[in-house]
């Protein structure tokens, strides 16, 4: 018996100009509210956007479970043309100038020769630079969102089957194995690239700043590495795969009333003990083997006289190995 899931992940992306400058109107309680929601009309009207769809098997039917929205662009001017007052409601005009990036600049221009700045244009590069680095870590914590549930399948390449050890006792052995989930695996790499340093063709992979995260490949031992500068990033995802989140397969074996008899949990690892990723790995931080089949087995005592109905194998995050 084994609980099925799927998560299809929908990558859509429209991009914006290099840069362009639009007016939008925004309203709210306050004039610092009304200039956010301006700013929000822009960001949602004119720029580019990613939309991270996760979907979920439930009740035989694929549906939606979370929907976030990644903006492809930032503010670099913002000026206020006109503001009012509506009944209880700010409402203000603003001309924005819009520009595609993954990083947010300081805003100064010219002003930085007379020693001042413009208050909105720093505001809104603030509001902006914070707005992205919030959206890209959502973004990341939606990829790793219960994680191990969907980024592995878990096959029964065999029946389970009985064997005898020493004093004539009894062992239920279940072999199984486990491979990635493809597309978490696609995803996942996916997203690290887009937030990772880009490397130039003479550069070495040692001389570039940031933590490693390499992704084998099985089959020759090849490698692709993205460097991530933001230590946070790397935290989410790290914390994401650790200690209780490790993955494990759990096996539980039913009577004939369907009464629990026994629960066995272990760490998967295939029976050389190698584990589908290394995280403090001696030469990476973080090392992915995405081709591998980690085969191995759970061995379960059992009484001579017991009466098997069923057993359920699972792969649940450590946390979950209860009864």
């Amino acid at each position: 018996m084994k609980s099925l899931s799927a998560i299809i992940f929908g990558l859509v992306s429209s991009l914006a100009v290099a840069s362009q400058t639009v007016v939008v109107e925004g309203s709210g309680a306050t004039r610092d509210k009304a200039k956010e929601d301006a700013l929000s009309k822009a960001s949602q009207q004119y720029c580019g956007v990613a939309v991270l769809s996760d979907k979920k098997l439930k009740d035989y039917e694929m549906r939606d479970t979370k929907i976030s929205v990644y903006s492809s662009c930032r503010v670099t001017k913002a000026t206020v043309l006109n503001e009012s007052v509506n009944g209880s409601d700010y409402v203000v005009t603003m001309q924005l100038t819009l520009e595609q990036a993954n990083q947010s600049k300081r805003i100064f221009n010219q002003s930085e020769i007379y020693n001042e700045f413009n208050k909105d244009d720093l505001q809104s590069t603030v509001k902006s630079y914070q707005t992205e680095k919030a959206a890209g870590d959502k973004f990341i914590e939606q990829i790793m969102d219960d994680f191990p549930y969907h980024a592995f399948e878990l096959l029964e390449y065999r029946k389970p089957y009985l064997t005898e050890g020493d004093g004539r006792k009894l062992y239920v052995v279940i072999p199984y194995a486990v491979i990635w989930n493809k597309e978490f695996l696609n995803a996942m790499e996916s997203t690290i690239k887009k937030f990772s340093v880009k490397k130039k063709w003479y550069q070495e992979y040692r001389d570039l700043p940031g933590i490693p995260i390499r992704f084998y490949k099985k089959a020759d031992w090849d490698f692709v590495q993205y460097n991530l500068t933001d230590t946070r990033r790397y935290d989410i995802i790290a914390m994401k795969m650790r200690n209780s989140n490790e993955p494990h397969v759990k096996a539980t074996i039913y009577d004939i009333h369907n009464n629990i008899l026994q629960v066995s949990c272990s760490k998967v690892v295939d029976q050389e003990n190698r584990t589908m990723y290394q995280i403090g790995y001696p030469y990476d931080a973080m090392a992915i083997n995405t081709d591998m089949v980690a085969k191995n087995f759970v061995s379960m005592k059992i009484d001579s006289k017991t009466t098997i109905n069923n057993i359920a194998l699972e792969l649940v995050a450590k946390k979950d190995c209860k009864n």
